[in-house]
C-alpha cells in the first residue's frame, strides 16, 4: 500500500475510534435520563485490537504483538470510587467473574479468570499477574502465548519462539530468544507455559 493509503486507513480507524467513544457516551446519558444509571453495571471492552500497520500487519492478523493484545476495559458500578485507574495485568475472561461478583451471585467452580471488583475499587493488587492466551488449531497452527509485566513468550507449534523484553523493548522488536543473557528467563518461562498447556489442554 503506498502511504496516502495508509494513512486513510488509519483516518478512518481512529474516527471508528471516536464513533465507539461517541456511542458509549449516549449509552451512559441515557442509563441517566431513564434514572438507571445507580442500578446499572457498564463494562466497555473489545476483543482484541487492529494493529494498524505495527509489525507490517495492518488488520487483526495472526499475532499477539501489543497492539492486538491490549485492549480497552472500563468498568462503571454504582456506589463505587470513581476514576481508579488499575494497572495490573488483567485478562477478558475476568469479566464473568467480576459481573458474578458486582451482581451478588456465586461463582460457577472452575473458572479461569479472577474478579476484578477488589482491583476497580483500589482494594487490591496483582501486579505481577501472569496472562495466557492461544490461538489457533493444536499441532498445525497453534500459538500460545505467556505475558508478565516485563516479558512476553510466545510459542508456534509449527515451530519458533519469540521473547520480548517488554522493559526494554516495549515495541517488540528485538526478539531475544536466543540471547545467552536471556537463557535462564526464557527456561523459567518455558515451564510456566507447559504447566498452563497441560492445565488447559487444546
Amino acid at each position: 500500500m503506498s502511504d496516502a493509503q495508509i494513512r486513510q486507513i488509519l483516518a478512518i480507524y481512529y474516527g471508528m475510534a471516536s464513533f465507539s467513544d461517541h456511542c458509549a457516551g449516549l449509552v451512559l446519558t441515557r442509563l441517566r435520563e431513564l434514572g438507571l444509571d445507580e442500578k446499572t453495571v457498564v463494562i466497555l471492552l473489545a476483543d482484541h485490537g487492529d494493529t494498524m500497520g505495527r509489525h507490517r500487519f495492518m488488520s487483526k492478523d495472526f499475532a499477539f504483538y501489543e497492539p492486538a493484545m491490549r485492549i480497552p476495559m472500563i468498568l462503571r458500578a454504582p456506589g463505587r470510587r470513581r476514576g481508579v485507574v488499575q494497572t495490573d495485568p488483567v485478562s477478558g475472561i475476568d469479566v464473568f467473574p467480576t459481573l458474578c461478583d458486582r451482581m451478588g451471585l456465586p461463582k460457577p467452580s472452575g473458572l479461569h479468570g479472577q474478579s476484578l471488583v477488589g482491583r476497580s475499587e483500589g482494594k487490591e493488587r496483582d501486579p505481577e499477574r501472569t496472562i495466557f492466551a492461544g490461538q489457533g488449531t493444536p499441532s498445525r497452527n497453534r500459538m500460545v502465548m505467556l505475558r508478565t509485566p516485563r516479558y512476553k513468550l510466545t510459542r508456534y507449534d509449527d515451530g519458533g519462539s519469540e521473547l520480548y523484553d517488554l522493559e526494554r523493548d516495549p515495541n517488540e522488536l528485538d526478539n531475544r530468544v536466543d540471547e545467552p543473557g536471556y537463557a535462564k528467563t526464557l527456561a523459567k518461562l518455558m515451564r510456566e507455559l507447559d504447566q498452563w498447556e497441560r492445565r488447559y489442554p487444546g
